[in-house]
């Protein structure tokens, strides 16, 4: 919680500690302010920082090696073996659509993608983005699934900027 808060130096990141499992604590960056600026160059990156792989309720249907992608914000992604062999569902949505704070799904396999982490910002004022923010999943495997993307929630009075939230 702070008055207005800058993260200004090109190169500067505020980052999480590794993906966590569903026992540990929750993997989120939350900055309460009057106002934000993260400059060009400067990031939030809590990619890979939400559910270690095999943590998380949103993963698909499927047995070693094969699964179905992991849901978070929707659906995740179908799977098909050989034509008319094998097919597994993607994970179900959970979270909210409207405040998306909760961090990514990792892959249901272990060592294959943890989803992102979760970025929380609440600003009474302005929110200046020229810079990045991001919470990406893990990438998947060429037969295993990848960790689904974590939450960006940002509520403030103005938003603007030339920079990357994703």
């Amino acid at each position: 919680v702070a008055g207005d808060v800058w993260i200004t130096n090109s190169g500067t990141r505020i980052t999480l500690p590794a993906a966590f499992t569903n026992g540990a604590m929750s993997n989120r960056v939350w900055i309460s302010c009057s106002n934000l600026t993260i400059a060009p160059g400067a990031s939030i990156d809590v990619n890979e920082k939400g559910y270690a792989a095999g943590s998380g309720s949103g993963h698909g249907t499927g047995s070693a090696p094969y699964a179905g992608g992991s849901g978070y914000g929707g659906n995740g992604s179908e799977w098909f073996d050989a034509p008319g062999y094998y097919y597994h569902q993607g994970g179900l949505p959970y979270g909210s659509i409207t405040e998306p704070l909760d961090p990514g799904c990792g892959s249901k396999y272990a060592g294959y993608g943890a989803g992102g982490g979760a970025v929380r910002i609440e600003a009474t004022g302005q929110v200046t983005v020229d810079g990045t923010i991001v919470a990406n999943g893990g990438a998947p495997d060429v037969s295993y699934s990848g960790g689904t993307g974590g939450g960006i929630y940002i509520v403030c009075k103005t938003f603007s900027g030339s920079g990357v939230v994703a």
